[in-house]
């Protein structure tokens, strides 16, 4: 505790009101002990920060202060200028020595510490933890090298000081550094960066117990003994009582605040939240997601399932997310885990339904493992199809393929789940944007789905999917002979008729002038047709009628990932699936 009389130096001359102040603090704490003495300083630092709140000369720093810096990010405020908020923090150097013996004592009691040299450290590196703030110091910082000088506002009763700045016009990307300018021997993190962030581009929101949770942030003990010898290793800006209260207590209103401060930078920016399952993460984005409508594009939430904690399993449950998630406008990708792969379950050796699924994964490069190729692959269809999967209380059951697993997501239907991967791959323009192409797309892949897939099946299969193709050749002639005359160019013509619409923006695509899954779908089903009857879709080619339909699926073909899957081992070849070839089926309208 400093004297009195250094006090009243260091607090620059108050007036006697002050003085006082400080005299009966410090004459109380001699009969209360050195815990209510620090309790004291802290009240009165904060009341004659109060005081001082108007005044124009704020006390001086000396060369025994600890100052720090923050690094920051620079935005253009709403004059076009760049601004970026400074927070500096001022504290007194000298820690009191009692408490740095009694954390050396309890290092050593955790095993922590293991011979002088250890000790050392540890009691040089906890000094910081626990100095004293120093209410109403300025700080100046010689911006970008010095190029302009920037005088902060006077710290609150915390010691810190948060003043948004105008700053020197530079590129976005560009780094600054700047020094503060201090008198000879003070000390602390005397050095910050700046990087100008443009309005527009991603920016990530991430969160220190995600990035470093070996450290078992969930568990006070897991703090302890792992984050503390953390902090002793890594310099760090926080208190240890700071530290423990952030990674444990009351995180959720404190995230939402930063963030909303963020979009007032950064309105602009398309944001990916990331967190985990500890805490408040998924309450925290999901009020930010309603907040702020279309600002955040991807949330991933790791469900922490490797530590011993409390309540762990409660907080993983999928109803928290849910309830976290509520009136959020879907679709918005909420990912329960980083490294989940796609999984899907499709039976092996024929294309299929299955081929839609696989194609929109290919097209995104997306991670995914497929029972066409795994071992056992076979069992795990029969086993949904059996109803012999064990049933995992979330998820209604299946009756058949395709089935797309993701975490604890288990859907079917072809068109559902590419609706699901839709805005997750990629393959469908933003919500943001255009918040009703994901039902305009899937209407068109619908459409495609029934009347250039699902009805040439059932030109080999007329009577009964349960029968031999054998068993009904007569009436899948007949079959495939109004097919090919009457349905197939009613379809084509209709797609022929999108790609010319104003919907198509340019021709080459479906919807909205780029690629997406409808169009995939649609390639698919050309393919297959050409496989299935190659005389009457030779036909439709020659007539030119459909010349965009045709080049949609030769413009798929040629894209780089789509390519490298056709002439892939992964892409298998047409055989008793949807689409087949009988050479009495192919006829000619």
């Amino acid at each position: 505790m400093p004297s009195q009389r250094r006090l009243f130096s260091r607090l620059g001359g108050e007036t006697s009101a002050n003085t006082c102040l400080v005299e009966t603090a410090s004459s109380h704490s001699t009969s209360t002990g050195r815990s209510s003495r620090r309790s004291k300083w802290r009240w009165t630092a904060a009341f004659l920060s109060y005081l001082r709140r108007n005044s124009s000369s704020p006390p001086r720093l000396v060369s025994d202060d600890v100052v720090w810096l923050m690094d920051n990010t620079a935005f253009r405020g709403s004059s076009g200028r760049w601004e970026a908020e400074f927070v500096a923090a001022v504290f007194d150097q000298k820690a009191p020595g009692t408490v740095v013996d009694i954390v050396g004592d309890i290092a050593r009691k955790l095993g922590l510490s293991k011979g002088d040299q250890e000790e050392e450290a540890i009691e040089k590196r906890i000094a910081p933890f626990i100095m004293e703030p120093l209410p109403d110091r300025q700080v100046s910082v010689n911006f970008d090298g010095g190029k302009r000088k920037l005088v902060l506002r006077p710290g609150g009763g915390n010691g810190i000081s948060s003043d948004v700045k105008q700053v020197a016009d530079a590129p976005g990307g560009y780094m600054a550094r700047s020094i503060a300018v201090v008198p000879p021997g003070v000390a602390g993190m005397l050095e910050m960066l700046t990087f100008h962030a443009e309005p527009e581009g991603w920016a990530v929101i991430s969160d220190i117990d995600d990035t470093i949770k070996i450290t078992q942030t969930s568990s006070p003990i897991g703090i302890l003994k792992s984050t503390f010898v953390l902090i002793l290793r890594d310099t760090s800006w926080m208190t240890v009582s700071g530290l423990l209260s952030s990674l444990t207590q009351g995180t959720e209103e404190y995230k939402v605040d930063r963030i909303k401060k963020i979009h007032r930078w950064l309105p602009h920016r398309k944001v990916i939240c990331i967190g985990d399952s500890t805490q408040r993460d998924p309450e925290a984005y999901g009020s930010i997601c309603r907040a702020f409508p279309g600002w955040v594009k991807l949330v991933l939430i790791r469900k922490v399932t490797d530590i011993a904690a409390v309540g762990i399993e409660e907080k993983n449950e999928p109803r928290r997310f849910e309830k976290a998630f509520e009136g959020v406008p879907r679709p918005l990708p909420i990912q329960d885990h980083v490294t989940y792969f796609y999984h899907l379950i499709y039976w092996p050796g024929i294309p299929g339904r299955g081929e839609f699924i696989r194609l929109a994964l290919e097209e995104a490069g997306a991670k995914y493992t497929d029972t066409a190729f795994t071992k056992s692959g076979m069992d795990e269809v029969l086993s949904f199809v059996h109803g012999k999967t064990k049933d995992d209380g979330i998820n209604p059951p299946p009756l058949a393929p395709p089935i797309l697993k993701h975490g604890d997501v288990l859907l079917s239907q072809t068109s559902n789940i590419l609706q699901y991967l839709g805005p997750r791959l990629g393959v469908v323009p933003d919500a943001a944007e255009d918040p009703n192409a994901i039902y305009r797309i899937n209407a068109l892949a619908l459409t495609a789905l029934d009347g250039m897939c699902h009805e040439p099946h059932d030109c080999h299969h007329p009577i009964a999917t349960g029968l031999f193709y054998e068993d009904q050749k007569t009436e899948s002639k007949r079959r495939s002979e109004d097919y090919v005359t009457n349905r197939l160019p009613k379809f084509m013509s209709y797609f022929e008729r999108v790609l010319e619409s104003d919907s198509s923006r340019g021709g080459q695509w479906l919807y909205g002038g780029r690629l997406t899954y409808a169009d995939l779908v649609l390639f698919q089903c050309v393919d297959g047709l050409k496989f299935m009857f190659p005389k009457a879709m030779g036909k439709l080619e020659r007539e030119g009628k459909h010349d965009k339909v045709f080049a949609l699926h030769k413009a798929v073909s040629e894209r780089p990932r789509i390519r490298a899957y056709l002439e892939s081992s992964r892409r298998q070849p047409y055989s008793n699936g949807i689409y087949r070839y009988y050479e009495e089926l192919d006829i000619e309208p």
